[in-house]
C-alpha cells in the first residue's frame, strides 16, 4: 500500500481510533504497507496529519505498528516536510506569513528533524522509513547515516507538476540524482518512484503517455517499487509486474478496498473510491468500504 495522507487524526498530529483502525483492515500477512506521511516537526505539514516528533504521537505509531505485525504484515513509515509548499497557517502561532529561503541554521535544524524522527519511527516498531522526496518537499540523506542505509528507502516523482515542480528535463534531472544515491547509498531499502501516468489531481482512467519509468529501473540494483494506473482492470497489476520486475504500489484503490490483496490475487472485481471523502472526516469514505461478498 502507497502512502496516502487521509487526515484523520487529532490537532497534534496524534494517531486516533479511526487511523488505527484502517491500517488493521488493511494488514495482511507478508503485505507491505507504507505509513501515511508523518511530519518531522510541529512546522512540516498539514493539520490534521500525523507526526513523528512527539512521546504521545510515537506511542500511537506502535499501536499501528502492532497491529500490522500481529497480522503477519511489513510496515514503513514515511518522513516528511512540505518545505516550500507550507503556508503560514499550518506552522504553530502562523508565524510565518511568507515563504522564505532557509537559513542554513534552520538547514541544519531541519537535516537533525529527520534524523531524530527516523530514529523515533524505528523506535515505534517500523520496519523502515521512507523519506518522501516527492511533490516539492524536502529530503536529507543524513537519516541514513541514524538508523542505516537498509532500513531507507526513498520516494522520487520525476513528472509531478504539483506545487509548480514540472520538470522539462526529467530523466537528465532524475537520471541523475538516482545515479548519485546509488553511487552513495547503493543498499538503501528501495526506490519507489511514482508512474508518469499517475494523475495526483484527477483520476488516472485511461491516460496515456510515451514517458516511462524505465530508464530509472535500469539504473537502479536494488528493490523498485512504482505507483499509480496498475487496476484497470485488475489484471493490469499483475502483467505490469511480471514486464518490468518491480513491485508495484497501490493508494487511493486501497482506500475503497481494504481486501484488496485477495481482490487482486483472485481477480476480483474493485470498489470505486470517492474521492470527495478522501480528505479529512470521520469514517465515511474511509472505514465503511465493504470487504468483497460473492454475488
Amino acid at each position: 500500500m502507497a502512502r496516502m495522507a487521509r487526515l484523520r487524526n487529532d490537532q497534534s498530529h496524534v494517531l486516533t481510533e479511526l487511523t488505527l483502525e484502517h491500517y488493521n483492515q488493511r494488514a495482511t500477512d507478508g503485505g507491505l504497507l507504507i505509513a501515511e506521511g508523518a511530519l518531522v516537526s510541529p512546522n512540516g505539514g498539514p493539520p490534521m496529519c500525523l507526526g513523528m516528533y512527539s512521546t504521545e504521537q510515537i506511542r500511537g505509531w506502535k499501536r499501528v505498528t502492532g497491529a500490522v505485525r500481529a497480522k503477519g504484515g511489513v510496515i514503513y513509515n514515511q518522513l516528511w516536510h512540505v518545505g516550500r509548499a507550507t503556508t503560514s497557517f499550518l506552522l504553530p502561532d502562523n508565524n510565518c506569513h511568507l515563504r522564505h529561503l532557509l537559513l542554513r541554521s534552520r538547514i541544519t535544524e531541519t537535516v537533525n528533524d529527520f534524523v531524530i524522527a527516523a530514529k523515533n519511527a524505528i523506535a515505534a516498531g517500523f520496519d523502515g522509513v521512507e523519506i518522501h522526496d516527492a511533490n516539492s518537499y524536502l529530503v536529507v540523506s543524513a537519516v541514513v547515516e541514524a538508523v542505516g542505509d537498509e532500513k531507507i528507502p526513498i520516494r522520487f516523482s520525476p513528472w509531478s507538476n504539483f506545487r509548480d515542480m514540472k520538470d522539462d528535463t526529467p530523466y537528465e534531472t532524475w537520471g541523475y540524482i538516482i545515479d548519485q544515491v546509488r553511487e552513495q547509498h547503493p543498499k538503501l531499502g528501495y526506490l519507489h518512484m511514482v508512474e508518469p501516468r499517475m494523475n495526483l489531481a484527477g483520476d488516472n482512467g485511461n491516460l496515456t503517455t510515451q514517458d516511462t519509468l524505465d530508464p530509472f529501473r535500469a539504473k537502479w540494483p536494488g528493490a523498485f517499487i512504482s505507483a499509480g494506473g496498475c487496476t484497470a482492470p485488475v489484471k493490469a497489476a499483475h502483467d505490469f509486474a511480471n514486464l518490468t520486475g518491480n513491485l508495484v504500489a497501490f493508494g487511493r484503490i486501497f482506500t475503497s478496498n481494504p481486501d484488496l490483496v485477495e481482490r487482486l490475487r483472485n481477480d476480483w472485481s474493485l470498489t470505486k473510491y470517492n474521492r470527495a471523502t478522501f480528505y479529512g472526516g470521520g469514517a465515511k469514505g474511509y472505514l465503511d468500504f465493504a470487504n468483497y461478498t460473492h454475488a
